[in-house]
Parts: C-alpha cells; sequence; structure tokens
C-alpha cells in the first residue's frame, strides 16, 4: 500500500526544521517513517524547503517591507534566499525579481550559481529555467517569470527596470549603500518583499543600518 504524504507545515518554533527533528527520534520512530517512503516520496522530502528549514529562515508572515537576517556562517543565509524567490515564483507571488549583490560576481558566484543558490535548487525542484551568465539573467519559461541581477557598484543600472520584489545579498559589503538602496526602492513596485541578508555577525555599519 502506497503511504500519503500529510500537509507539511512550518517546523514548531524549537530552532530546528523537521529534518532535524527526524534525526532526533529514535533508530525505531526513524525507520517507522522511513521505510514506507516511495522513491518519489524521498526525493520530495530531500528537495521540500518546508522539511529542510528551520524556522527561523521561513519569512515572516503577514505583510512587511523588508525582511532582515543577521546571522554567520552556516546559518543557511543563502538558501533562505533562493527557497524565498522561487517559491515567489512558483506561487505566483512575483514574476520579477532583482538580485542584488556588492559585485556582478558575488551576485554570480553566491547567489544565481552557488551550491545553495537559485540554479541548484531550481533543478533539484525541477524547475524549468533558462540562464544567460553574461546578462545574469534567468527566466522561468512555464511561470513567466525573470531574475536580474545587479551590482552595488553600479546603482543606476536598476533606473528603470520594475520589480515585485528584491533580494539583496551582503548590504555592509555595498560600495554605494544609500545610493543602491534608494534606486532600489525606487524599482520595486510591491510593499511586499525586499529581503536583505548578512554574513557577519558584527558588520560594518552602513548608513542603511
Amino acid at each position: 500500500m502506497t503511504s500519503k504524504i500529510a500537509t507539511i507545515t512550518k517546523p514548531p518554533n524549537t530552532g530546528q526544521s523537521w529534518l532535524e527533528y527526524l534525526k532526533s527520534l529514535s533508530p525505531d520512530l526513524r525507520r517507522r517513517f522511513l521505510e514506507p517512503l516511495t522513491e518519489a516520496q524521498a526525493e520530495f522530502f530531500l528537495n521540500s524547503w518546508v522539511f529542510n528549514a528551520r524556522e527561523k529562515q521561513f519569512a515572516p508572515d503577514g505583510l512587511w517591507d523588508t525582511w532582515f537576517i543577521l546571522a554567520g556562517r552556516g546559518f543557511g543565509k543563502t538558501r533562505s534566499g533562493s527557497e524565498w524567490v522561487l517559491d515567489g515564483i512558483t506561487n505566483d507571488e512575483a514574476e520579477r525579481i532583482a538580485l542584488v549583490g556588492s559585485t556582478r560576481e558575488d551576485v554570480r558566484a553566491t547567489m544565481i550559481e552557488g551550491e545553495s543558490g537559485i540554479l541548484v535548487r531550481a533543478e533539484a525542484r525541477k524547475i524549468k529555467f533558462d540562464y544567460n551568465k553574461s546578462r545574469l539573467e534567468i527566466k522561468f519559461p512555464d511561470y513567466n517569470a525573470l531574475c536580474a541581477g545587479f551590482s552595488a557598484e553600479k546603482p543606476e543600472r536598476l533606473r528603470g527596470p520594475q520589480f515585485h520584489w528584491a533580494w539583496c545579498d551582503e548590504l555592509a559589503a555595498w560600495a554605494r549603500d544609500k545610493d543602491t538602496w534608494d534606486m532600489l526602492h525606487g524599482s520595486v513596485a510591491t510593499s511586499v518583499g525586499i529581503l536583505h541578508f548578512h554574513g557577519a555577525k558584527s558588520p560594518r555599519k552602513t548608513r542603511r543600518l
């Protein structure tokens, strides 16, 4: 008999993900959960963000303007950003998303092509995409969606394009933080969805902080 997967909700506010909770169970309880799973169900759990994420890695509920994460190495900031972007696309919440980093290379190497970047996570979730490396653009044809990369070294590039959401990485490392921030706010049309990450526990002070 094929087992059924119950609807997975966000994990309880214990600091653990559902995956970490499963690992904490006794071997007998883990075996009783895992043995009935089909290969497809096991793959689903392996790649499901809801199953793998800790409570603090989920976007806040309700309407908000800026979700700010200040955390050190190992928190899972990049994957949180990638999954948030992909959830917005697949749930039809955002069709155009700006990816803003301190340099073009940072956007490419971390946010787009990194081990927890958008391309890796999209492939794991079997989401089709077309990637233009020279333009730092990712198109998602099944959702008519676009992610476009920008460098905080050249904030004027944000003048003109319009976006629903923006994922911003390492704000404390932005060379022109005020100009980029102000230009970004003028290009994001919705009141929900400017996400900022900091990788250092004690980032340098910026006018945006």
